[in-house]
């Protein structure tokens, strides 16, 4: 016989002698959680009844007050107990199915993976979990509200969360606000989490420093790549004149304002750091030879503890796992934000943002920006690419090698772009995805500097610096060097290496869009390859551009006939 045992939160606690059947039939119950130190089974008590028949125990045999409690419990209304990550339903005939549905989304390429073939796993990504309840992060209440709104179920919710209380305003120093910027954060003030969409050129940092300042609360701001980190306490710095600490590139510093990398942040809470799953290279790498001492992980395990607001910088890559799971271990933080240029996936995988940020609350986008002055109206021309002719395998590793990286009419072109337009003394970014494509254009245009993520911050700094400045006209740059970059002086972009993700085109696009002195017009260089997988990703990206009123995007068919090769024509207009 069973044995039943209520503890808080109207849970049983179940003990039986082991039988494989019966434990088959208790797996059944759409709640159920082993608890591998008490050595028993967990469910809601408004299951008893169907955990009996599981058990197979005659229903009358339980303990009357457990029976009591059960009946309570199905007077009660469903009830929501929210925390600052994730929130609780419990009740009794909850619409599971339709809230795990609500809550999932299908993985990309998951028909390929070996577990899907083999019936193990659905394709989808389930943020819903059942452990002895129904969990599902905070940033999606609102989704689950829905689910019992239109299935008219009662429910009561518990705000179980404490607003942090602020002795005072941080004070600020530096220019006068832009319009839409005290617009924003007007719209902040209002909600305690959620997405602001603010276009490359907006003052994403500059308002999150603004944001910070309002609360006065002790505070995270995540970034991903090391220049990121070094601009973010620049700003951050600058804007609230004291301290702001530092987690990553070898130092653990702790302040009321702290910005701190993914990676050294993933290795404090001992978390596989996972590359986020693209065509193109990492968007982030292991910090190779960091090491954190034991006071080290115990100090950033403590400030995610003592955190009160938590900001996310580029958070469009928060459905990367370390990404996310770092966003679920920040238990104290009522106020949460996200700021990208891109707040939406290629993959579909944007529930996984609203689930740890919540809603949009902003958009600020490039046409907002140019007709208000504060961008340069872009030219994007896209210049058609036949394919090279030679026999590939249907692999895109292959593919991506004989037509991008190795292509010579494809290089040709960036290469004269290039030259010709650091000729006219224009200051030329070139972007690639692989560090083979890079070195060989290198040696196509002499004049040119290739810096990659295996180059130190202090490189890369100079080289960017450099760039600013004119001194060089010519850099070449792996991805890595693609968000965050402060370049107003940029005159022309080259996007040398294809991808599908539209969102990151239009994140690139926005580095050389910026104005500055003697600046009109900004020229943006793409590509439409016209081979196996690149013609689909190239239409993604126009596609993309196309959403901005105010971009001016062309494409150029090749030229296969007389005596002036396409590439000229964009030499001779530029």
């Amino acid at each position: 016989m069973a044995q039943f045992v209520l503890i808080p939160n109207s849970i049983l606690e179940v003990r039986f002698p082991y039988s494989e059947s019966r434990v088959r039939a208790l797996k059944l119950l759409p709640v159920r959680n082993w608890n591998k130190e008490k050595e028993c089974w967990e469910i809601p008590v408004s299951l008893l009844k169907e955990a009996c028949e599981a058990l197979g125990q005659d229903f009358e045999t339980v303990p009357r007050s457990i029976r009591d409690a059960f009946e309570r419990e199905k007077k009660t209304e469903i009830r929501i107990s929210v925390e600052n990550s994730k929130s609780r339903i419990e009740g009794p005939d909850l619409p599971i199915e339709e809230i795990d549905e609500a809550t999932s989304f299908w993985v990309e390429g998951a028909e390929f993976s070996q577990l899907y073939r083999k019936g193990r796993w659905d394709g989808y990504k389930h943020l819903m979990t059942k452990k002895g309840a129904i969990i599902v992060p905070t940033g999606l209440l609102s989704v689950l509200t829905d689910v019992l709104d239109r299935a008219v179920i009662a429910y009561k919710i518990d705000d179980k969360r404490k607003v942090p209380k602020k002795a005072h305003s941080f004070p600020t120093r530096g220019h006068e606000l832009r319009d839409y910027q005290k617009t924003v954060l007007k719209a902040v003030a209002k909600e305690e989490r959620g997405v602001l969409q603010l276009a490359t050129g907006a003052g994403k940092t500059l308002i999150g420093a603004h944001i910070i300042a309002n609360r006065g609360l002790k505070s995270l701001f995540f970034v991903h790549t090391k220049d990121l980190l070094y601009q973010a306490i620049g700003v951050l710095e600058n804007v609230l004149n004291f301290p702001i600490g530092q987690i990553g590139d070898g130092k653990v510093d702790l302040q009321d304002v702290t910005v701190a990398t993914i990676q050294t942040t993933a290795r404090a809470l001992h978390l596989k750091l996972n590359k986020e799953k693209t065509d193109e290279v990492p968007l982030w790498v292991d910090e190779g030879g960091e090491s954190l001492t034991v006071s080290d992980e115990e100090a950033i395990q403590q400030a995610l503890k003592d955190c009160r607001m938590v900001i996310f910088d580029e958070c469009h890559h928060l459905p990367a796992d370390t990404f996310y799971d770092i966003a679920m271990k920040i238990p104290n933080a009522y106020y949460r934000y996200g700021l990208s240029a891109t707040p939406w996936r290629s993959d579909h995988s944007d529930l996984m943002i609203e689930a740890a940020l919540g809603k949009k609350l902003c958009q600020v986008n490039s046409t907002d920006l140019i007709e208000r002055g504060y961008l340069v109206k872009p030219k994007i021309t896209m210049f058609e690419i036949l394919p090279t002719g030679k026999r590939l395998r249907r692999h895109f590793a292959t593919v991506y090698k004989s037509e991008v990286v190795e292509n010579e009419e494809r290089n040709r072109i960036i290469s004269e772009v290039a030259i010709h337009s650091s000729q006219k003394g224009r200051s030329v970014l070139i972007l690639v995805n692989q560090i083979r494509h890079g070195e060989l254009l290198e040696k196509l245009i002499p004049e040119a500097t290739f810096i990659s993520g295996n180059d130190s911050s202090e490189i890369r700094n100079i080289a960017l610096q450099r760039l600013k400045a004119k001194t060089d006209q010519v850099l070449i740059a792996t991805t890595l060097a693609d968000e965050g970059l402060d370049l107003p002086s940029l005159d022309v972009l080259i996007l040398a290496g294809a991808g599908r993700s539209e969102t990151r085109a239009l994140q690139r696009v926005g580095r050389v869009l910026r104005p500055h002195p003697g600046k009109t017009t900004a020229t943006i260089v793409d590509f439409w390859d016209q081979t196996l997988y690149l013609e689909e990703h190239s239409k993604a990206r126009f596609e993309i551009y196309t959403t901005e009123p105010a971009f001016d995007v062309e494409i150029r068919p090749p030229k296969t006939k007389g005596p002036r090769p396409s590439r000229q024509r964009i030499l001779s207009e530029n």
